[in-house]
């Protein structure tokens, strides 16, 4: 099938962009199927998903993050948790830019939900990046007992086996591209440059563009 054929002439939001990553997470990467992926393509994501997670909504005395920040952070745990290659990408990123992005305190006291979000990705945090050997080195002095609160709420969090890499299965066909078109568009996004063309996400579409 020719990529082309699949593109319209119409803008694309950061929003769809994401969701189109969600989608290839969640059916063609989660759960062992695919623990390597390009390495640049992975510093690259990690790029895009730090920018984004970043973006809040609100005035001065109340801000909060956008459903697109929020999904960026997720997305930013899934890949750390299944992709090896995303690994190496955050333990190459100072720990002063993951903190910024992360904004690990200004995340609590939403939802118990999200709560369980933070705990889990401090946790892979901890468990794929060596050269953090504490959870304090993530957020500043002042926000630390918000932190420790929240490790106490969720012990569980922190007593999850390490992933199975012994099997590393092929990647998909046409998995590669799907993710750097995907790049392609959020790179666009984040430099201000509306695309002129539309990718269709919908799951039906992917699944047979996956087997073409």
């Amino acid at each position: 099938m020719d990529l082309v054929e699949t593109l319209h002439n119409s803008d694309i939001s950061l929003t769809d962009v994401l969701a189109g990553l969600e989608y290839v997470m969640d059916y063609r990467i989660k759960g062992g199927k695919m623990l390597n992926l390009d390495l640049d393509l992975m510093r690259r994501l990690l790029t895009g998903l730090l920018q984004n997670m970043t973006h809040r909504t609100g005035n001065l005395l109340s801000k909060s993050f956008t459903p697109e920040a929020h999904l960026s952070f997720v997305l930013f745990g899934d890949f750390l948790q299944e992709v090896i290659e995303f690994r190496e990408a955050v333990n190459s990123t100072a720990t002063s830019d993951l903190q910024f992005a992360l904004k690990l305190h200004k995340r609590v006291g939403v939802s118990k939900q999200q709560d369980e979000v933070v705990a889990n990705i401090i946790s892979l945090i901890l468990k794929h990046c060596p050269l953090i050997q504490d959870w304090k080195e993530l957020v500043k002095a002042s926000e630390e007992d918000t932190i420790e609160d929240l490790i106490k709420d969720f012990p569980d969090c922190f007593k999850t086996p390490a992933m199975d890499t012994d099997k590393v299965p092929f990647p998909p066909q046409g998995t590669h591209l799907l993710i750097k078109l995907q790049l392609f568009i959020l790179i666009k996004i984040q430099n201000n440059v509306q695309p002129c063309f539309h990718l269709v996400l919908n799951q039906d579409w992917i699944q047979a563009w996956l087997k073409n």
